[in-house]
Protein backbone atom coordinates (compact mmCIF):
# COMPACT_ATOMS: atom_id res chain seq x y z
CA UNK A 1 0.00 0.00 0.00
CA UNK A 2 1.24 3.15 -1.07
CA UNK A 3 1.43 6.06 1.61
CA UNK A 4 0.42 9.54 0.78
CA UNK A 5 2.20 12.34 2.95
CA UNK A 6 -0.45 14.62 4.70
CA UNK A 7 0.69 18.11 4.43
CA UNK A 8 -1.64 20.39 7.78
CA UNK A 9 -0.78 23.14 6.51
CA UNK A 10 -1.85 22.97 2.91
CA UNK A 11 -5.37 21.27 4.38
CA UNK A 12 -5.81 24.04 6.34
CA UNK A 13 -4.90 26.73 3.81
CA UNK A 14 -7.70 24.75 1.30
CA UNK A 15 -10.29 25.07 4.34
CA UNK A 16 -9.74 28.26 4.62
CA UNK A 17 -10.71 28.94 0.92
CA UNK A 18 -13.51 26.78 1.45
CA UNK A 19 -14.47 28.81 4.37
CA UNK A 20 -14.31 32.25 2.51
CA UNK A 21 -15.84 30.49 -0.23
CA UNK A 22 -19.05 29.58 0.85
CA UNK A 23 -18.72 33.40 3.29
CA UNK A 24 -18.98 35.11 -0.12
CA UNK A 25 -21.25 32.92 -1.61
CA UNK A 26 -23.90 33.03 2.05
CA UNK A 27 -23.31 36.85 2.32
CA UNK A 28 -24.17 37.48 -1.66
CA UNK A 29 -27.47 35.66 -1.24
CA UNK A 30 -28.29 37.70 1.57
CA UNK A 31 -27.80 41.01 0.56
CA UNK A 32 -29.98 43.35 -0.45
CA UNK A 33 -30.28 43.40 -4.88
CA UNK A 34 -31.25 46.67 -6.86
CA UNK A 35 -34.51 46.42 -6.48
CA UNK A 36 -34.49 46.31 -2.72
CA UNK A 37 -34.94 50.15 -0.11
CA UNK A 38 -31.94 52.58 -0.85
CA UNK A 39 -30.64 53.71 2.61
CA UNK A 40 -32.59 56.71 3.91
CA UNK A 41 -31.80 60.13 3.81
CA UNK A 42 -30.21 61.34 7.16
CA UNK A 43 -32.39 64.67 7.72
CA UNK A 44 -35.53 65.77 5.84
CA UNK A 45 -37.99 68.60 6.07
CA UNK A 46 -41.21 69.09 4.22
CA UNK A 47 -44.04 71.71 4.29
CA UNK A 48 -46.88 72.14 1.87
CA UNK A 49 -47.62 75.26 0.36
CA UNK A 50 -51.20 75.91 -1.91
CA UNK A 51 -50.95 78.69 -5.18
CA UNK A 52 -52.90 80.97 -3.09
CA UNK A 53 -50.91 81.47 -0.56
CA UNK A 54 -48.33 84.52 -0.31
CA UNK A 55 -44.98 82.01 -0.82
CA UNK A 56 -43.33 80.32 2.00
CA UNK A 57 -40.06 79.00 2.80
CA UNK A 58 -38.51 75.61 4.80
CA UNK A 59 -35.03 74.90 6.17
CA UNK A 60 -32.50 72.55 7.28
CA UNK A 61 -29.62 73.35 8.83
CA UNK A 62 -28.56 76.34 6.50
CA UNK A 63 -30.57 74.98 3.52
CA UNK A 64 -33.60 76.93 2.60
CA UNK A 65 -36.08 76.96 -0.17
CA UNK A 66 -37.74 80.18 -0.72
CA UNK A 67 -41.51 79.86 -2.88
CA UNK A 68 -42.41 82.92 -3.73
CA UNK A 69 -45.99 84.07 -4.34
CA UNK A 70 -47.59 82.56 -7.08
CA UNK A 71 -44.55 80.16 -7.87
CA UNK A 72 -47.34 77.37 -7.72
CA UNK A 73 -49.49 77.47 -10.84
CA UNK A 74 -52.87 76.30 -10.44
CA UNK A 75 -55.03 73.49 -11.34
CA UNK A 76 -56.58 73.00 -14.26
CA UNK A 77 -59.62 74.49 -13.51
CA UNK A 78 -58.14 77.23 -12.02
CA UNK A 79 -58.44 76.01 -8.52
CA UNK A 80 -55.65 76.50 -5.66
CA UNK A 81 -53.40 73.47 -5.86
CA UNK A 82 -51.49 72.52 -3.25
CA UNK A 83 -47.56 71.20 -3.91
CA UNK A 84 -45.31 69.51 -1.20
CA UNK A 85 -42.01 70.68 -0.72
CA UNK A 86 -38.93 68.65 0.52
CA UNK A 87 -35.48 68.77 1.33
CA UNK A 88 -33.64 66.08 2.17
CA UNK A 89 -29.43 65.88 2.93
CA UNK A 90 -27.34 63.50 3.48
CA UNK A 91 -28.73 61.08 1.10
CA UNK A 92 -26.71 59.72 -1.95
CA UNK A 93 -25.40 61.61 -5.06
CA UNK A 94 -26.88 60.62 -8.30
CA UNK A 95 -23.87 60.56 -9.57
CA UNK A 96 -20.06 60.89 -8.84
CA UNK A 97 -19.03 64.10 -9.10
CA UNK A 98 -16.38 64.85 -11.27
CA UNK A 99 -12.84 64.74 -10.38
CA UNK A 100 -13.03 69.05 -11.06
CA UNK A 101 -16.01 69.55 -8.31
CA UNK A 102 -15.64 69.23 -4.40
CA UNK A 103 -18.45 69.03 -2.71
CA UNK A 104 -18.78 71.41 0.17
CA UNK A 105 -21.04 70.33 2.78
CA UNK A 106 -23.72 67.83 2.49
CA UNK A 107 -25.57 66.19 -0.95
CA UNK A 108 -28.85 68.06 -0.99
CA UNK A 109 -32.03 67.06 -2.76
CA UNK A 110 -34.98 69.80 -3.22
CA UNK A 111 -38.23 68.21 -4.04
CA UNK A 112 -40.31 67.73 -6.17
CA UNK A 113 -38.02 66.80 -8.89
CA UNK A 114 -39.64 67.24 -12.59
CA UNK A 115 -41.92 69.65 -11.00
CA UNK A 116 -41.65 72.86 -13.27
CA UNK A 117 -43.07 76.46 -11.69
CA UNK A 118 -44.16 79.40 -12.97
CA UNK A 119 -41.95 81.26 -10.76
CA UNK A 120 -38.38 80.73 -10.27
CA UNK A 121 -37.95 79.08 -6.65
CA UNK A 122 -34.71 79.91 -4.46
CA UNK A 123 -32.74 77.29 -3.36
CA UNK A 124 -29.78 79.15 -0.42
CA UNK A 125 -26.97 77.84 1.15
CA UNK A 126 -24.95 79.53 4.59
CA UNK A 127 -21.75 79.50 3.87
CA UNK A 128 -20.00 77.33 6.08
CA UNK A 129 -17.35 79.13 8.69
CA UNK A 130 -14.19 80.90 6.84
CA UNK A 131 -15.58 80.57 3.07
CA UNK A 132 -15.99 83.34 1.03
CA UNK A 133 -18.33 83.57 -1.87
CA UNK A 134 -15.84 83.21 -4.91
CA UNK A 135 -14.64 79.97 -3.30
CA UNK A 136 -17.75 77.87 -4.08
CA UNK A 137 -20.40 77.70 -6.72
CA UNK A 138 -23.72 76.29 -7.08
CA UNK A 139 -24.21 73.02 -8.78
CA UNK A 140 -27.14 71.37 -9.60
CA UNK A 141 -27.83 67.74 -11.49
CA UNK A 142 -29.24 67.68 -14.81
CA UNK A 143 -31.22 64.25 -14.58
CA UNK A 144 -32.19 64.49 -18.53
CA UNK A 145 -28.56 65.22 -19.29
CA UNK A 146 -26.80 62.95 -16.61
CA UNK A 147 -24.50 65.69 -15.70
CA UNK A 148 -23.63 68.35 -13.54
CA UNK A 149 -23.62 71.72 -13.70
CA UNK A 150 -22.66 75.04 -12.46
CA UNK A 151 -25.88 77.95 -12.13
CA UNK A 152 -25.20 81.24 -11.72
CA UNK A 153 -25.14 82.36 -8.16
CA UNK A 154 -28.01 85.09 -7.85
CA UNK A 155 -28.60 85.33 -4.19
CA UNK A 156 -26.21 87.06 -2.10
CA UNK A 157 -26.71 88.05 1.59
CA UNK A 158 -23.97 89.72 3.19
CA UNK A 159 -25.19 90.35 6.41
CA UNK A 160 -25.96 86.68 6.88
CA UNK A 161 -23.51 84.90 4.47
CA UNK A 162 -25.76 82.92 2.22
CA UNK A 163 -25.87 82.33 -1.32
CA UNK A 164 -28.34 80.72 -3.82
CA UNK A 165 -30.29 80.00 -7.17
CA UNK A 166 -33.19 80.66 -8.54
CA UNK A 167 -34.47 78.12 -10.55
CA UNK A 168 -37.51 76.38 -12.17
CA UNK A 169 -36.86 73.08 -11.56
CA UNK A 170 -36.00 71.20 -8.04
CA UNK A 171 -33.55 68.74 -7.66
CA UNK A 172 -29.98 67.50 -6.22
CA UNK A 173 -28.84 71.44 -5.62
CA UNK A 174 -25.22 72.25 -3.51
CA UNK A 175 -22.49 73.60 -3.15
CA UNK A 176 -19.10 72.98 -4.61
CA UNK A 177 -15.48 73.97 -4.78
CA UNK A 178 -15.29 73.89 -8.95
CA UNK A 179 -11.84 74.19 -10.14
CA UNK A 180 -10.86 76.63 -12.74
CA UNK A 181 -14.20 78.36 -11.44
CA UNK A 182 -13.14 79.13 -7.80
CA UNK A 183 -9.15 78.72 -8.37
CA UNK A 184 -7.82 81.98 -6.83
CA UNK A 185 -7.50 84.54 -9.55
CA UNK A 186 -8.37 82.12 -12.19
CA UNK A 187 -8.31 84.19 -15.71
CA UNK A 188 -11.88 82.63 -16.40
CA UNK A 189 -13.04 82.64 -12.95
CA UNK A 190 -16.97 83.55 -12.33
CA UNK A 191 -17.22 87.53 -12.58
CA UNK A 192 -20.52 89.48 -11.43
CA UNK A 193 -22.22 92.61 -10.77
CA UNK A 194 -24.88 94.05 -7.73
CA UNK A 195 -27.31 96.20 -8.23
CA UNK A 196 -29.30 97.32 -5.12
CA UNK A 197 -31.38 100.50 -3.34
CA UNK A 198 -27.49 101.19 -2.00
CA UNK A 199 -26.61 101.93 -6.10
CA UNK A 200 -28.05 105.09 -8.33
CA UNK A 201 -29.66 103.28 -10.42
CA UNK A 202 -32.46 105.13 -12.57
CA UNK A 203 -34.69 101.91 -12.95
CA UNK A 204 -33.82 99.98 -9.89
CA UNK A 205 -36.30 100.10 -7.92
CA UNK A 206 -38.14 100.67 -11.58
CA UNK A 207 -40.66 103.29 -11.31
CA UNK A 208 -40.03 104.80 -15.01
CA UNK A 209 -43.02 104.57 -17.09
CA UNK A 210 -44.94 103.32 -14.21
CA UNK A 211 -46.30 105.65 -11.99
CA UNK A 212 -49.05 104.05 -10.72
CA UNK A 213 -47.02 101.90 -8.95
CA UNK A 214 -45.11 101.88 -5.69
CA UNK A 215 -41.40 101.16 -6.53
CA UNK A 216 -40.57 99.35 -3.18
CA UNK A 217 -43.30 96.71 -4.25
CA UNK A 218 -41.70 96.12 -7.92
CA UNK A 219 -39.78 93.25 -9.00
CA UNK A 220 -37.41 93.63 -11.43
CA UNK A 221 -36.20 90.48 -13.50
CA UNK A 222 -33.19 90.69 -16.13
CA UNK A 223 -34.10 88.17 -18.89
CA UNK A 224 -31.17 87.07 -20.36
CA UNK A 225 -31.64 86.49 -24.00
CA UNK A 226 -28.43 86.47 -25.70
CA UNK A 227 -24.73 86.06 -24.38
CA UNK A 228 -21.23 85.88 -25.80
CA UNK A 229 -18.67 84.12 -23.50
CA UNK A 230 -14.96 85.94 -22.99
CA UNK A 231 -13.83 82.31 -22.41
CA UNK A 232 -16.12 79.81 -24.49
CA UNK A 233 -13.71 77.09 -23.72
CA UNK A 234 -14.60 77.26 -20.06
CA UNK A 235 -18.73 77.05 -21.20
CA UNK A 236 -18.49 73.50 -20.52
CA UNK A 237 -18.65 73.58 -16.68
CA UNK A 238 -21.69 75.71 -16.61
CA UNK A 239 -25.25 74.27 -16.80
CA UNK A 240 -26.77 74.95 -20.14
CA UNK A 241 -27.70 78.32 -21.13
CA UNK A 242 -31.35 78.67 -22.98
CA UNK A 243 -32.62 81.85 -24.03
CA UNK A 244 -35.53 80.04 -26.01
CA UNK A 245 -36.40 78.13 -23.15
CA UNK A 246 -36.14 74.69 -24.70
CA UNK A 247 -37.91 72.19 -23.02
CA UNK A 248 -39.27 74.58 -20.43
CA UNK A 249 -35.52 75.78 -19.46
CA UNK A 250 -34.38 79.14 -19.10
CA UNK A 251 -31.53 78.90 -16.23
CA UNK A 252 -30.19 82.61 -16.04
CA UNK A 253 -32.69 84.88 -14.97
CA UNK A 254 -31.69 87.77 -12.80
CA UNK A 255 -34.38 88.86 -10.64
CA UNK A 256 -35.28 90.76 -7.23
CA UNK A 257 -35.66 87.58 -4.44
CA UNK A 258 -38.60 87.68 -1.83
CA UNK A 259 -38.38 89.15 1.10
CA UNK A 260 -39.58 86.31 3.85
CA UNK A 261 -41.54 89.16 5.86
CA UNK A 262 -44.45 89.99 4.06
CA UNK A 263 -43.24 88.04 1.03
CA UNK A 264 -42.70 91.32 -0.89
CA UNK A 265 -39.56 92.06 -2.96
CA UNK A 266 -36.51 92.39 -1.08
CA UNK A 267 -34.56 95.35 -2.41
CA UNK A 268 -31.95 95.02 0.15
CA UNK A 269 -30.18 92.17 -1.76
CA UNK A 270 -31.41 93.40 -5.12
CA UNK A 271 -30.06 92.04 -8.08
CA UNK A 272 -27.04 89.86 -7.92
CA UNK A 273 -25.36 88.37 -10.14
CA UNK A 274 -22.26 85.72 -10.02
CA UNK A 275 -21.49 84.01 -13.18
CA UNK A 276 -19.10 83.93 -16.60
CA UNK A 277 -17.44 86.35 -17.89
CA UNK A 278 -18.66 87.77 -21.31
CA UNK A 279 -21.25 90.18 -22.55
CA UNK A 280 -24.81 89.87 -21.91
CA UNK A 281 -28.07 90.83 -23.10
CA UNK A 282 -31.38 91.31 -21.64
CA UNK A 283 -34.60 92.56 -21.61
CA UNK A 284 -35.88 94.17 -18.07
CA UNK A 285 -39.25 92.82 -16.89
CA UNK A 286 -41.32 95.05 -13.76
CA UNK A 287 -43.71 93.16 -11.99
CA UNK A 288 -46.36 94.18 -9.52
CA UNK A 289 -48.69 93.31 -6.99
CA UNK A 290 -51.55 95.57 -5.68
CA UNK A 291 -51.65 93.11 -3.08
CA UNK A 292 -50.17 89.98 -1.62
CA UNK A 293 -52.96 87.94 -3.20
CA UNK A 294 -53.41 89.59 -5.69
CA UNK A 295 -52.64 89.14 -9.47
CA UNK A 296 -49.63 90.47 -10.87
CA UNK A 297 -49.15 92.91 -13.19
CA UNK A 298 -45.86 93.44 -16.15
CA UNK A 299 -44.38 95.89 -17.53
CA UNK A 300 -41.29 95.56 -19.90
CA UNK A 301 -38.53 97.92 -21.54
CA UNK A 302 -38.32 98.64 -25.20
CA UNK A 303 -34.87 98.79 -25.36
CA UNK A 304 -32.29 95.63 -24.52
CA UNK A 305 -29.97 96.77 -21.99
CA UNK A 306 -26.31 95.25 -22.49
CA UNK A 307 -23.42 94.57 -20.12
CA UNK A 308 -20.17 93.05 -20.06
CA UNK A 309 -18.53 91.28 -16.71
CA UNK A 310 -14.63 91.07 -17.54
CA UNK A 311 -13.25 90.87 -14.32
CA UNK A 312 -12.96 88.03 -11.45
CA UNK A 313 -14.68 89.11 -8.35
CA UNK A 314 -12.73 88.52 -5.56
CA UNK A 315 -13.79 87.81 -1.62
CA UNK A 316 -11.26 87.97 1.61
CA UNK A 317 -14.37 87.18 3.33
CA UNK A 318 -18.22 86.01 2.92
CA UNK A 319 -18.82 89.67 3.42
CA UNK A 320 -16.12 91.63 1.53
CA UNK A 321 -15.13 91.13 -2.45
CA UNK A 322 -14.15 93.27 -4.93
CA UNK A 323 -13.62 93.09 -8.73
CA UNK A 324 -17.97 93.98 -9.19
CA UNK A 325 -18.22 94.52 -12.88
CA UNK A 326 -20.37 97.99 -13.71
CA UNK A 327 -23.69 96.16 -14.22
CA UNK A 328 -26.77 96.69 -17.10
CA UNK A 329 -27.87 100.31 -17.46
CA UNK A 330 -30.96 101.58 -18.77
CA UNK A 331 -30.61 102.77 -22.04
CA UNK A 332 -32.50 106.43 -23.07
CA UNK A 333 -35.13 106.96 -25.39
CA UNK A 334 -37.34 103.74 -24.53
CA UNK A 335 -40.28 103.36 -22.86
CA UNK A 336 -42.20 100.88 -20.58
CA UNK A 337 -45.36 99.11 -22.13
CA UNK A 338 -47.73 96.36 -20.30
CA UNK A 339 -46.96 92.17 -21.11
CA UNK A 340 -48.33 89.25 -20.66
CA UNK A 341 -46.58 87.80 -17.33
CA UNK A 342 -46.16 84.90 -18.45
CA UNK A 343 -44.79 85.53 -22.15
CA UNK A 344 -41.00 84.52 -20.89
CA UNK A 345 -42.01 81.56 -18.37
CA UNK A 346 -41.73 78.00 -19.35
CA UNK A 347 -44.90 75.67 -19.36
CA UNK A 348 -45.64 74.97 -15.87
CA UNK A 349 -45.98 71.45 -14.37
CA UNK A 350 -50.08 71.45 -13.67
CA UNK A 351 -50.15 69.91 -9.58
CA UNK A 352 -53.22 67.11 -9.26
CA UNK A 353 -52.62 65.62 -5.73
CA UNK A 354 -50.94 65.80 -2.34
CA UNK A 355 -50.99 64.92 1.30
CA UNK A 356 -49.68 63.11 4.22
CA UNK A 357 -48.77 60.24 2.16
CA UNK A 358 -47.38 61.17 -1.35
CA UNK A 359 -45.41 58.40 -3.74
CA UNK A 360 -43.86 60.46 -6.64
CA UNK A 361 -42.26 58.76 -9.70
CA UNK A 362 -40.45 61.09 -12.50
CA UNK A 363 -39.19 60.65 -15.20
CA UNK A 364 -38.06 62.66 -18.52
CA UNK A 365 -38.92 61.40 -21.91
CA UNK A 366 -37.21 62.79 -25.21
CA UNK A 367 -38.71 65.49 -27.83
CA UNK A 368 -40.22 62.87 -30.04
CA UNK A 369 -43.86 63.20 -31.74
CA UNK A 370 -44.56 61.06 -28.85
CA UNK A 371 -42.83 60.13 -25.28
CA UNK A 372 -40.12 57.35 -25.80
CA UNK A 373 -41.00 55.61 -22.51
CA UNK A 374 -44.30 54.75 -20.45
CA UNK A 375 -43.73 54.02 -16.52
CA UNK A 376 -46.06 53.54 -13.79
CA UNK A 377 -46.49 53.67 -10.46
CA UNK A 378 -48.13 51.11 -8.23
CA UNK A 379 -48.84 50.91 -4.68
CA UNK A 380 -49.07 47.18 -3.08
CA UNK A 381 -51.09 47.27 0.65
CA UNK A 382 -52.90 45.28 2.55
CA UNK A 383 -56.06 42.95 1.77
CA UNK A 384 -54.82 42.41 -1.23
CA UNK A 385 -55.06 46.17 -2.65
CA UNK A 386 -53.15 47.17 -5.90
CA UNK A 387 -53.48 51.20 -6.97
CA UNK A 388 -52.27 51.92 -9.89
CA UNK A 389 -53.29 53.21 -13.76
CA UNK A 390 -56.28 50.08 -13.99
CA UNK A 391 -57.23 50.31 -10.49
CA UNK A 392 -56.55 54.60 -9.88
CA UNK A 393 -58.85 54.59 -6.72
CA UNK A 394 -57.86 52.98 -3.55
CA UNK A 395 -59.55 52.38 -0.04
CA UNK A 396 -59.71 55.57 2.26
CA UNK A 397 -58.58 57.91 -0.33
CA UNK A 398 -55.71 56.75 -1.63
CA UNK A 399 -55.42 57.86 -5.15
CA UNK A 400 -53.29 57.60 -8.62
CA UNK A 401 -53.80 60.81 -9.91
CA UNK A 402 -52.90 60.44 -13.26
CA UNK A 403 -51.74 57.83 -15.90
CA UNK A 404 -49.33 59.33 -18.12
CA UNK A 405 -48.42 57.86 -21.44
CA UNK A 406 -46.98 59.18 -24.12
CA UNK A 407 -46.17 63.14 -23.10
CA UNK A 408 -42.97 64.72 -23.54
CA UNK A 409 -40.14 66.42 -21.68
CA UNK A 410 -40.71 65.97 -17.26
CA UNK A 411 -43.48 63.39 -16.50
CA UNK A 412 -44.65 62.45 -13.38
CA UNK A 413 -47.23 60.61 -11.50
CA UNK A 414 -48.31 60.12 -8.23
CA UNK A 415 -50.28 58.24 -5.65
CA UNK A 416 -51.70 60.15 -2.46
CA UNK A 417 -53.49 59.68 0.68
CA UNK A 418 -55.07 62.78 2.79
CA UNK A 419 -54.24 60.98 6.02
CA UNK A 420 -51.52 58.60 6.74
CA UNK A 421 -53.82 57.59 10.18
CA UNK A 422 -56.65 56.61 7.74
CA UNK A 423 -54.81 54.39 5.57
CA UNK A 424 -55.44 50.76 5.89
CA UNK A 425 -52.59 49.10 8.66
CA UNK A 426 -50.32 46.67 6.98
CA UNK A 427 -47.92 46.42 4.92
CA UNK A 428 -47.04 48.45 1.83
CA UNK A 429 -44.81 48.57 -1.07
CA UNK A 430 -44.11 50.73 -3.90
CA UNK A 431 -43.14 49.81 -7.58
CA UNK A 432 -41.98 51.26 -10.55
CA UNK A 433 -42.83 49.25 -13.73
CA UNK A 434 -41.36 50.15 -17.63
CA UNK A 435 -45.12 49.48 -19.57
CA UNK A 436 -43.59 50.08 -23.04
CA UNK A 437 -40.54 52.29 -24.66
CA UNK A 438 -37.26 52.47 -24.15
CA UNK A 439 -34.98 51.45 -21.14
CA UNK A 440 -35.09 54.42 -18.35
CA UNK A 441 -33.84 56.44 -15.33
CA UNK A 442 -36.23 57.58 -12.73
CA UNK A 443 -36.96 58.76 -9.91
CA UNK A 444 -39.18 58.54 -6.76
CA UNK A 445 -39.99 60.72 -3.29
CA UNK A 446 -42.11 59.04 -0.79
CA UNK A 447 -43.19 61.41 2.21
CA UNK A 448 -44.84 59.77 5.27
CA UNK A 449 -45.79 62.66 7.14
CA UNK A 450 -43.24 64.66 8.35
CA UNK A 451 -40.57 62.56 6.42
CA UNK A 452 -39.32 62.21 3.13
CA UNK A 453 -36.73 59.82 1.23
CA UNK A 454 -36.13 59.41 -2.38
CA UNK A 455 -34.81 56.67 -5.09
CA UNK A 456 -33.09 57.30 -8.24
CA UNK A 457 -32.95 54.18 -10.58
CA UNK A 458 -33.77 52.76 -13.89
CA UNK A 459 -35.65 49.99 -15.57
CA UNK A 460 -34.62 48.03 -18.35
CA UNK A 461 -36.61 46.16 -20.64
CA UNK A 462 -40.59 45.89 -20.73
CA UNK A 463 -42.92 44.51 -18.64
CA UNK A 464 -39.61 45.05 -15.61
CA UNK A 465 -40.05 46.21 -12.83
CA UNK A 466 -38.11 47.51 -9.63
CA UNK A 467 -39.25 47.86 -5.74
CA UNK A 468 -38.89 51.09 -4.35
CA UNK A 469 -39.91 51.18 -1.11
CA UNK A 470 -41.37 48.89 1.69
CA UNK A 471 -42.88 50.12 4.73
CA UNK A 472 -45.69 48.82 7.74
CA UNK A 473 -48.10 51.14 8.93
Amino acid sequence: MNTRYIDNGRILQAAAWLLLIFAILFLGSCQKDDNTNPTPNTQSVIKQLSSDESGGALSIEGTTLLVPPQAIPTLANGQAATVSFSIEKGGALPKALPSNMKLVGEPTLFGPEGFIFQEPLWVTFTLPDGTAPDQVCVIGYNNDRNEYGVFPITYYDEDEAVVGAAVYELGHYMLANVSDINRTRAPFGAGGFRVNNVLNYNWYPSSAGTPSWNSHDCYNKLIITNFVPKYPEEMVLWAPYDPNTTNGRRYWEVLTPPDVTGWGPNHNIGLTFMGPQGTYTAQLVVSHKSSQMGPIECKQYSLPLTFTIGDVVHCTSATTCTGWSAGPSLPGGGSFSTINCFEYKPLATIPVCTGDFQSTLTWFNGNGSYGDSDLDLHLYGPDNMHVYWSNKIGPNGITLDRDMIDETGWVQENICAPALSQMPKGEYTIKVRLFDGMDKDFQVRMIRGTQAQSYSGRVTGTDSEKTIFTFTL
